[in-house]
């Protein structure tokens, strides 16, 4: 009776241990293709227990040997994500160094850091004004209007300050620029996710000239971004592009799309006029 006792305090002493944070091995996980996934749900689901380990794995260094310097470059991309994630605003200071490290013309690691400054500006979204605060929304708004930097730096730099909710006049230039319609899209975020209503002209044009193409064109994401983010304002002038949505065969297929057109469509802003 004693020994199993024994064997099971021992077992809840283990598993208390192994749940106490130590999750270096699944960031270890990170750079192996064939265990990411798994890793992320895992370090995902250790939440505030897993930041320790995070940390060090977004700064861990690469190696000389270039297998595992790929390794490394994929652990490092996949903690700045999970960071960002978490909104753990102690990684403030190693995202923005890393930012300016890394966020320059012909980057080495270009998709890194654009995570790194999408992970910034989550990391301090929703959370009150400081100094340190200031200092990461005054980098992502230097950088949001470097246009040689890499298209990966750019759009991660935009979903910073949409996380920020601020750079709305810096990043509405963006969406007005012909040009990547991923970094328009992008940068409509900002700007409704800024409120900022100035913006409505410029984003009912861009969903006018999709609407007035080819039926192929009708669902095409800058445009549909763009009607949605007229919404998303308040602009009444979204209602006839909702109904569009809502009801014209070209949108049969898109039943997301079609779904969220009627929530909108439903919402306090526009349930009367509907």
């Amino acid at each position: 009776m004693k020994r199993t006792a024994l064997v099971w305090l021992f077992a809840g002493v283990m598993s208390t241990g192994l749940c106490a944070g130590d999750f270096s091995k699944e960031v270890d996980r990170l750079g192996d293709t064939a265990t990411t996934s798994d890793a992320v749900e895992k370090l995902a689901k250790g939440g505030a227990e897993a930041y320790d380990d995070l940390l060090a794995g977004l700064k861990r260094k690469a190696s000389v040997d270039a297998v595992q310097a790929a390794k490394d470059s994929r652990t490092r991309l996949y903690c700045a994500r999970l960071l960002g994630a978490l909104g753990d605003s102690r990684a403030a200071a190693d995202l923005l160094a890393l930012v300016k490290e890394n966020a320059v013309e012909n980057a080495q690691y270009p998709v890194f850091a654009g995570a790194c400054a999408a992970a910034l500006g989550a990391v301090w979204a929703g959370k009150e004004a400081s100094a340190d605060r200031t200092a990461a929304a005054d980098e992502l708004k230097r950088l949001v209007v470097a246009d040689k930097l890499d298209l990966n730096i750019r759009w991660g730099v935009l979903q910073g300050l949409a996380s920020l909710r601020e750079g709305a006049e810096l990043a509405l230039p963006v969406v007005k620029a012909e040009g990547e319609p991923l970094l328009r899209t992008a940068a409509i975020g900002v700007v409704v996710a800024c409120g900022h209503k100035a913006a409505g002209d410029d984003l009912l044009a861009l969903w006018a000239a999709q609407r007035g193409g080819e039926a192929a064109n009708y669902a095409k994401p800058l445009g549909i971004t763009a009607l949605f983010g007229l919404a998303a304002l308040g602009d009444s002038r979204a209602l006839d592009g909702l109904v569009d949505v809502a009801t014209m065969a070209e949108f049969q297929t898109y039943a997301s799309l079609r779904s969220q057109s009627v929530s909108l469509l439903k919402g306090a802003a526009f349930r009367t006029e509907a």
